[in-house]
């Protein structure tokens, strides 16, 4: 459950940092330290839904084990008890999470921030040949 939603953030928080980045009065119009504050906070965030999901997957497994000695005996490997152990012990991505947080999250904010930074760009430009029309307009009459 907290695991979905630290992922769900993770995913949004490039966003986030770009619309709020703003509201930050030391930051400014410096996006160079939006962006690298971003990248450390989501690689952090990563790691830590990364972390969750193995706490979620070993909770869901030791909550078979009946007797609390932290092993399986032969009438406690129900099909169920057998399915959460190979839930927890087969996902060698949480494995690699330390390794692959921190170029993955560095790709999806970069990916961001280019695209909403081209789109800041487009509508800037927009803007400004609007408001051009709108003066040539309010100059011929």
């Amino acid at each position: 459950m907290f695991s979905g939603a630290a992922f769900i953030l993770w995913i949004a928080l490039p966003i986030l940092a770009w619309v709020f980045r703003r509201r930050f009065s030391f930051v400014g119009r410096n996006t160079w330290l939006v962006y690298i504050v971003t990248v450390i906070a989501s690689s952090l965030l990563f790691v830590g839904a990364v972390w969750l999901v193995d706490a979620e997957l070993e909770h869901a497994l030791y909550k078979f084990d009946l007797d609390g000695d932290r092993s399986f005996s032969d009438f406690e490997m129900t099909p169920e008890a057998e399915e959460a152990m190979r839930r927890f012990t087969t996902d060698t991505g949480r494995s690699f999470a330390l390794i692959v947080a921190a170029p993955v999250t560095f790709v999806w904010v970069s990916l961001w921030f280019l695209a909403l930074s081209a789109g800041s760009w487009v509508i800037a430009r927009l803007r400004g040949s609007s408001n051009e029309n709108q003066a040539e307009e309010g100059g011929c009459q």
